[in-house]
């Protein structure tokens, strides 16, 4: 939450950021007050004082967020009025505060000017324009048969062949983690939620191990049945991958000193979840001279595997919701610090946090928490821990399951209800 407008530094100087920034104008003729504020972001979260004894000041609140304002005197303390609002960027409003006697209070909060239109309203319409655009060449460049792309036959007759949505997936995905990496413009949504939540950026990360999986159908059914690769290469090709995909990830992560070296990260967990999902694939396809659809739907490779999903799943569901941290309370997964009034300050991450600062030491984990500056908490937190691969290896195989799907259905219509159907069935189940 701001209260002074904020700093930049460019190229050694100095310039005042107006992004994601409202200004507020609060004006008592006769009573001073104590304003006091909370974002709706931090999650059970005390009042903060954001300004004390004010009859006429100006104070710059955060934006990405909806607000909540109390209003105290501060005579004796007593409530005088709260307010939430949604403050927008670049608008200045003015909340006037009076009282005359026990019987007579004013708190009104309105809008005065908007000094411009905001960043994200001229990025919204600069999309509009792109998308527009394209559509428009698309259509007049490269006219195209809807009908006939949606009946063609899948790829699996040529394995060789690239599968474009594929291609287009992963290039989002990249393109989404570059920008966020980059600072995302000062958007909200092209940053890490700070613990409860989900943003654009959030969803690169788990959409590279769908990636995974459904690239790992297709690679299977290549080597098993058209180069006839033995299970024991692939199984040894598989461990060496995600060995050198691990220790890439120690690599990135390694610091000058080896005593506060972080040992997980993302390349880390995509390794492990890779090395798991094949090695249970090569394992569990049958061992056949040639490939047919009826033969992989005759051995029902999903129900050997959905068994083993569903054990991983509530095996991590079981230890979250029912293992004990000392002094923390059972099944609890917040941010510690000053959430719930403090009460549970050093229990960041619940059982997740634990077994991660148990088995690998609180110098051997990320340091810097999304949740640090906004809950101030102290102990370090990996995203990446170990009780998190149990749900990445789950979503790597959903990727491997719609990939099977994409080699077994005829063509592409009915491949795309069928994911559609998965994806209305994984919904209602969040719901």
């Amino acid at each position: 939450m701001t209260t002074t407008l904020p700093q930049l530094q460019i190229f050694g100087a100095t310039f005042y950021s107006t992004l994601n920034v409202a200004q507020l104008l609060i004006y008592s003729p006769s009573t001073s007050f104590s304003i006091y504020a909370r974002s709706s972001n931090c999650y059970r979260c005390s009042y903060e004082n954001i300004a004390e004894d004010v009859t006429n000041t100006t104070i710059y609140l955060d934006t990405n967020y909806p607000i909540d304002i109390n209003v105290l005197k501060s005579s004796n303390k007593t409530f005088h009025c709260q307010r939430q609002i949604q403050f927008q960027e670049g608008v200045r409003y003015l909340m006037f505060l009076d009282t005359q006697g026990d019987n007579y209070t004013e708190c009104t909060l309105r809008p005065l000017l908007k000094d411009r239109i905001s960043v994200l309203d001229q990025g919204l319409m600069l999309f509009a324009c792109v998308i527009a655009m394209n559509y428009i060449l698309w259509h007049l460049l490269y006219p195209v048969n809807l009908k006939r792309n949606l009946y063609q036959q899948p790829h699996i007759d040529n394995l060789d062949r690239r599968i474009r949505s594929l291609d287009l997936y992963r290039g989002l995905c990249a393109i989404v983690m570059a920008f966020g990496d980059s600072g995302g413009g000062q958007y909200r949504f092209f940053k890490h939620s700070i613990w409860n939540g989900l943003t654009i950026v959030d969803v690169v990360f788990p959409g590279f191990i769908f990636i995974s999986g459904f690239s790992l159908s297709i690679s299977l059914v290549k080597r098993l049945y058209k180069m006839q690769t033995p299970k024991l290469i692939l199984i040894v090709t598989t461990i060496r991958r995600s060995f050198y995909l691990f220790f890439l990830g120690l690599l990135i992560n390694g610091p000058c000193q080896i005593s506060n070296w972080r040992l997980l990260g993302v390349l880390q967990r995509i390794s492990v979840t890779f090395l798991v999902v094949s090695c249970l694939a090569v394992w569990l396809y049958p061992t056949i001279k040639s490939f047919t659809k009826d033969q992989v739907l005759q051995e029902k490779v999903l129900r050997k595997m959905w068994p083993i999903m569903v054990l991983i799943v509530g095996l991590h569901t079981y230890v979250t919701l029912t293992a004990a941290v000392p002094d923390c309370p059972v099944g609890y997964s917040g941010p510690g610090g000053k959430s719930d009034d403090g009460k549970y300050y050093n229990c960041t991450g619940g059982i997740a946090g634990f077994i991660d600062r148990f088995v690998f030491g609180s110098n051997h984990l990320y340091s810097r928490p999304t949740c640090k500056l906004l809950y101030q908490s102290s102990q370090p937190f990996d995203p990446e821990g170990v009780l998190g691969t149990l749900t990445s290896i789950f979503l790597c195989f959903l990727g491997l399951q719609m990939g099977i799907l994409h080699n077994i259905f005829s063509n592409n219509l009915r491949i795309m209800r069928t994911w559609i159907l998965f994806g209305l069935l994984l919904v209602w189940n969040q719901n």
